[in-house]
């Protein structure tokens, strides 16, 4: 089970990752088989690949690096 330390180091760097716009940076920090919704209740976008569409879009990440 991760630390405190360890949920707050992650956190850190997400937060960096998408104020410097990185998309790689912030889509490495999710696990290869990542679920997220958005809204709740939508179909889940499973993995980095169905991740990124929505990382980018909204976001705040640059699109030129797709």
């Amino acid at each position: 089970m991760p630390t405190r330390e360890h949920i707050e180091a992650t956190i850190a760097e997400y937060v960096a990752a998408v104020g410097r716009q990185d998309l790689e940076a912030t889509l490495a920090l999710f696990a290869e088989d990542a679920r997220q919704e958005d809204p709740v209740g939508t179909p889940a976008n499973v993995g980095r690949d169905a991740i990124r569409p929505i990382a980018l879009c909204g976001k705040g990440v640059n699109r030129a690096q797709k």
